[in-house]
């Protein structure tokens, strides 16, 4: 279960928020020293997915020092954490997992489909959304390599401190669907209780 210490913006900038991955570490988004932050939601069913993870690797594995952090976020409240790490294993993600199945950061990031990439600055302005790359041009149709790398493009707008060209595309995928999604002034809950963090550190 992705654990959160303090609670998240409505807006479209996200306060600093400490996060636990799937093996326990702690993470900083939108307030440590990363400059720009990419999440990507994935479904483990989902087909189109599955096809980018092997993109998303290289995306993570380019970016792991140069003062980006790149996450999988996984958000359904119908598989276990179990499924989440035999997932991670089948596919080989490289990147750090955040299995959002209380729909935190679904409620807030606003995903339609996955896979669906966001990019945020320092701040936690969200700078970027959409799809990963043109690989589907629609559904059932698939170019053979793509040709625009919308979210690579983004991050390296972000770590640059450039304007991102194209801030929102569509993305391409199955329809995301998480049950717990929770209405702004709902209360938020954990699996266990974990204390606020007044900065932006772990």
């Amino acid at each position: 279960v992705l654990l959160l210490c303090g609670s998240l913006t409505r807006a479209e900038v996200l306060s600093p928020q400490c996060v636990i991955d799937l093996e326990g570490a702690q993470h900083t988004l939108f307030g440590g020293d990363a400059r720009a932050t990419a999440m990507v939601f994935l479904g483990t069913q989902c087909p189109i997915s599955n096809r980018a993870i092997p993109t998303l690797n290289e995306l993570a594995k380019s970016h792991a020092s140069d003062g980006a952090d790149f996450f999988i976020v996984v958000s359904d409240p119908t598989i276990t954490r179990k499924d989440v790490l035999a997932y991670r294993n089948e596919y080989k993600i490289a990147a750090p997992i955040l299995f959002d199945a209380s729909g935190e950061l679904a409620r807030e990031l606003k995903p339609t489909h996955t896979p669906n990439a966001f990019v945020l600055n320092s701040t936690g302005a969200i700078r970027y959304r959409g799809r990963i790359d043109d690989t589907y041009a629609a559904l059932g149709k698939v170019n053979q390599s793509a040709h625009t790398h919308d979210l690579a493009h983004a991050i390296n707008a972000v770590l640059a401190g450039k304007p991102v060209a194209n801030e929102t595309t569509d993305p391409v995928g199955c329809p995301f669907e998480n049950t717990n999604l929770k209405s702004a002034d709902s209360k938020v809950t954990y699996t266990r209780d974990i204390a606020p963090i007044v900065n932006a550190n772990c």
